[in-house]
C-alpha cells in the first residue's frame, strides 16, 4: 500500500502540470486571435475608412471644380468642356474605387444617391453646354446642393464606423492584455508545480538500505588475524 502512495502522487502532479500546459496553449491561441482581430481593425481603419475620407474630399473638390467652370465667363470654350470632362472622368475612377472598400447598409445607400445625384447632375450640365445658356442654373445649383448633402452623409458614416472601429480595437486591446496577464499567472503556477512535482519525486524514492552482516564481517574481516 505504501507503494501506492507515491504513484498516486505523482499521477496527480503530472496531471495537473498537463492541465496547466495546455490552458497556457489556450491562452496563447486566445491572445493571438485578439491581436489578428486588432490588425483587421487596424487595416480596416486605413484601408476602409481613411482612403475612402480622403477621396470624398477629392470628389467633392473636383464637383466644386465643375461648377465654377460652369460659372465662368468662358463656358462656350473648349477647353473649358475639355476639362469638365477630366474632372468628370476623375469622378468616375474615385467613385469606383470606393465601390472596391467595404461598405456598410447606411453607406452603400448614400453612395447610390450620390451617384444618382450626379447622374442627373451630368445631364443637367450636358443640356446647358450644349445650349450654350445658363438660364437653367438655379436648377443646376439644387442639384449641386443635393450631391453636397450626400457628401457629407458619406463623410459623418466614415466618421461614425471609424470610431466603432476604434472602440471594438480598443475593447480586444483590453482583453488581450488581461488573457497576457492570466498566462503569466498560469506560467508562474506551472514552474511552482514543476518545481513540486521535481522535489516530489526525490523525496518519493526509498533510500537504499545497508544491511551489514557483522557475523560474515567478522569471520571473513577480523577472525583470520585471531589465532
Amino acid at each position: 500500500m505504501k507503494s501506492i502512495y507515491p504513484i498516486k502522487s505523482k499521477t496527480k502532479i503530472a496531471i495537473t502540470l498537463l492541465s496547466m500546459i495546455i490552458l497556457l496553449l489556450c491562452g496563447v491561441l486566445v491572445e493571438r486571435y485578439f491581436f489578428s482581430k486588432i490588425n483587421e481593425g487596424s487595416a480596416s481603419i486605413y484601408n476602409d475608412r481613411l482612403i475612402p475620407s480622403t477621396a470624398i474630399y477629392h470628389l467633392s473638390d473636383h464637383i466644386s471644380e465643375r461648377r465654377f467652370l460652369l460659372l465662368n465667363d468662358t463656358i462656350r470654350a473648349e477647353e473649358t468642356k475639355s476639362e469638365l470632362a477630366w474632372h468628370r472622368y476623375k469622378e468616375d475612377s474615385i467613385i469606383t474605387a470606393f465601390e472596391q472598400t467595404y461598405l456598410v447598409a447606411d453607406e452603400s445607400k448614400a453612395l447610390n444617391q450620390l451617384k444618382s445625384n450626379l447622374d442627373d447632375y451630368n445631364k443637367m450640365e450636358a443640356e446647358l453646354l450644349s445650349e450654350k445658356s445658363i438660364k437653367d442654373f438655379a436648377l443646376l445649383e439644387q442639384q449641386y446642393s443635393g450631391i453636397r448633402e450626400e457628401l457629407l452623409a458619406l463623410s459623418n458614416i466614415q466618421t461614425r464606423v471609424g470610431l466603432t472601429l476604434q472602440k471594438e480595437n480598443d475593447r480586444l486591446n483590453s482583453n488581450a492584455d488581461v488573457i497576457s496577464q492570466l498566462l503569466v499567472i498560469v506560467l508562474i503556477l506551472t514552474c511552482l508545480i514543476a518545481q513540486a512535482f521535481v522535489l516530489a519525486s526525490k523525496s518519493i524514492i526509498p533510500s537504499l538500505q545497508q544491511k551489514h552482516n557483522l557475523k560474515w564481517f567478522l569471520k571473513v574481516e577480523v577472525y583470520p588475524f585471531i589465532r
